[in-house]
């Protein structure tokens, strides 16, 4: 061998690591063993964080390793005295592909697991997502033996996990708690997590595996009509590769329909348990970036990431939620990448992404993004935590820090002005508790997922459950609580460029929609839904229908139907035969109707000026855009209307708001969905507090 020939080999050596990919961890076994060693000798408590990358075996082959070493020392001891160990991950379709792997490459610990009971003997393992063990927490002050949580850190902090973490905290500073150790592990460093722990037991262990992945090949598609070079791209690879699989990453999938030769999959957030069949099934998986997910998929040829994401965001100028584009993080990113180093060989792999090189490079790193807990989920938090920890005060809480303290405490004053929540008393007068109507609302969110994006819907539903109002009262609010959860616009919207008027508008209702249409909004949609019911419109297979000025989802018109179904049922509201006539109002329940629907948007309502037409959101007085063009409310009539010239303004509340780009390219926050609200409604703000609206609803946020 030539000395050249030498030093190749020296090199390739070198650049070979010494570890498999899918057992990186080992590069720190004698740190993880320390770990297990202690676990099972009863030493004091420790928390440690192993941060390690994607695919590097943490969930398998390390899981395994572990798993056997608590088997080996507990080998001939008595049931009721062998250590437990618990492994919880963020969601079931992460859980599901853990099983795969054991159920594959270790069946006999498979049957030592209990996916149920923390308190059965027979069973010293575990596994569980972080609802679950939240919904078995109270069995394990009651274990007796030594109990070793090994806990998966999600990326983008979800409800369930702030409060698994928030529990998880508190009970191993229980004096009596059976919790000995805890290993934290993810591939990104959540600080949130290690500086909640630190506070209770004084310093997390950090071990760091390298990463001994081999860095992405990523191809740049041009700024310019990228997605008919992404189309052009997955139709190749489907043509030249009949075994091939793709995986898309993508907030607005609807160009992907124009594939060949494959029907696509979709995977979003709210049917992500399907996931692992979809896996199976489709040669074209398209993923919604905010599910936050990778796993193995078989015979990946190509990969690609738009890069952003369209999500609703806790907006900081005016203090609401809102729907606009985000830029990923670069630990976002490597989850995505992620893919190509799960499936058969990472080397047949290309990823494309529709940023530019220099933008990839300077996306923001944080092993913190705020998530959906603190974003589209936060009314739902709050009311989580509070129904868990009324008793604490909020600088109490053992929940990881808020990622901004102020738009917590906002949350916390509206759902409080709402009704929704009440400031302790007594020997609790910092803390808050649920009132009846706050335990409606979050027995609708827990109960039906779609509620928990859409608060003032679910709050129409815990009006009806309160049942203080006419059954056709009833009705008619979970009706608009249905429509609205699934968005207005979404079920039904005017056609560019068709501009109706209220007649036209008027003769696609029914009832009272059609009675009440000029209101717009709720009223018009459930007005539309009336007649589409009558004129079975919503049993044919169709998906969509367009009918003169109107576009009409008839597949959210089923869902809606199916729904409404199933709340009626709940609540015992009796089925209608006359669907019309049962839904007809007259003018004390419109009030009541209208009643509920000011207090459900207290805070989700846009002032609309008669004669500058200045439009800006009541409670941050921040200027925002309405496009009339596109309202079912008549926004022109209702500001022609004697009453509201004389008062110079009218309000409506709004469904949504949306972030979008004025004519020069400017950001703007659009209201839509607006439903007209009298303002004579507003004087039970007034009567209730004291402080006349719109004072009682001005944001305290930002500090100013």
């Amino acid at each position: 061998m030539s000395q050249a020939q030498h030093q190749l080999q020296l090199h390739q050596q070198q650049q070979e690591p010494m570890f498999a990919r899918e057992r990186a961890w080992e590069a720190k076994l004698e740190d993880i063993d320390g770990f297990v060693k202690r676990s099972l000798t009863r030493e004091p408590l420790q928390v440690v964080y192993l941060r390690s990358a994607h695919a590097s075996g943490k969930s398998t082959t390390l899981l395994v390793h572990i798993m056997r070493a608590f088997r080996k020392a507990s080998q001939g001891g008595i049931p009721q005295n062998i250590p437990r160990l618990i492994y919880v991950l963020p969601r079931h379709a992460e859980l599901t592909f853990v099983v795969d792997y054991l159920t594959e490459m270790a069946d006999d610990l498979l049957v030592l697991i209990s996916f149920e009971d923390f308190d059965r003997p027979e069973f010293p393992f575990a596994i569980c997502t972080y609802e679950e063990f939240i919904s078995n927490i109270h069995t394990i002050p009651n274990l007796a033996v030594t109990t070793t949580i090994m806990a998966d850190v999600e990326l983008r902090a979800s409800v369930a996990g702030e409060i698994f973490f928030g529990q998880l905290k508190e009970l191993i500073q229980g004096e009596d708690t059976p919790i000995h150790n805890v290993l934290l592990m993810s591939p990104h460093c959540s600080k949130r997590t290690t500086q909640a722990f630190e506070n209770v037991v004084g310093r997390v262990q950090d071990i760091v595996v390298p990463d001994i992945n081999p860095e992405p090949d990523i191809r740049y598609l041009s700024t310019d009509n990228q997605r008919d070079r992404i189309l052009r791209a997955v139709n190749c690879v489907l043509n030249h590769d009949a075994e091939c699989k793709i995986v898309i990453s993508t907030s607005r999938p609807i160009y992907i329909r124009r594939i060949e030769s494959t029907n696509p999959m979709y995977i979003f957030a709210s049917n992500l348990g399907l996931l692992k069949g979809t896996i199976n099934e489709a040669r074209v998986l398209v993923l919604d970036p905010e599910v936050g997910i990778s796993a193995p998929m078989p015979n990946l040829r190509l990969l690609l990431s738009e890069g952003v994401s369209e999500a609703v965001l806790f907006d900081t100028l005016t203090s609401q939620l809102v729907q606009r584009k985000r830029m990923l993080t670069k630990q976002e990113f490597d989850q995505e990448w992620s893919w190509a180093l799960k499936t058969t060989d990472h080397k047949t792999v290309s990823i494309l992404t529709c940023l530019t090189k220099a933008k990839l490079n300077h996306v923001n790193s944080t092993g913190d993004p705020w998530g959906p807990a603190w974003n589209l989920h936060l009314p739902w938090l709050t009311l989580r935590i509070f129904s868990v920890w009324s008793d604490r005060a909020t600088w109490e809480l053992p929940i990881r820090s808020p990622p901004d303290h102020f738009a917590f405490e906002e949350t916390i004053r509206r759902l409080t002005v709402m009704g929704l929540l009440i400031k302790g008393d007594g020997e609790n007068p910092y803390g808050y508790q649920l009132t009846n109507l706050g335990y409606g609302v979050l027995s609708t969110m827990d109960a039906i997922p779609i509620f928990r994006e859409n608060l003032h819907a679910a709050y129409l539903v815990a009006v009806v459950k309160d049942g203080k109002q006419s059954t056709k009262v009833d009705r008619v609010l979970l009706r608009m609580a249905a429509i609205s959860a699934y968005g207005i616009r979404n079920f039904c919207a005017i056609e560019e460029g068709t501009n109706p008027t209220v007649s036209q508008i008027r003769d696609r209702c029914e009832g009272i929609g059609r009675k009440l249409c000029e209101k717009g909004g709720l009223w018009t949609a459930l007005g539309i839904y009336l007649k589409g019911v009558e004129d079975n419109e919503f049993i044919s297979g169709d998906e969509m229908m367009y009918r003169d000025w109107q576009c009409l989802n008839i597949g959210i018109g089923r869902q809606v139907v199916a729904l409404v179904f199933s709340l009626e049922q709940s609540f015992n509201v009796p089925q209608a035969i006359n669907l019309t006539e049962a839904t007809m109002l007259n003018n004390d329940e419109v009030v009541a109707v209208e009643r509920a629907l000011m207090w459900a948007w207290v805070y989700r309502v846009v002032n609309i000026k008669c004669q500058s037409f200045d439009t800006f959101d009541m409670s941050s007085l921040r200027d925002v855009f309405v496009d009339e063009d596109i309202e079912l409310l008549d926004v022109h009539g209702t500001r022609m209307k004697p009453e509201n010239r004389e008062l110079g303004t009218f309000f409506a509340i709004y469904n949504g708001l949306e972030q979008t780009n004025g004519p020069n390219g400017e950001k703007k926050i659009q209201a839509f969905d607006l439903t007209f609200i009298p303002q004579h409604r507003y004087e039970d703000v007034g009567e209730r507090f004291g402080l006349e609206w719109p004072s009682a609803i001005i944001t305290a946020y930002p500090p100013h």
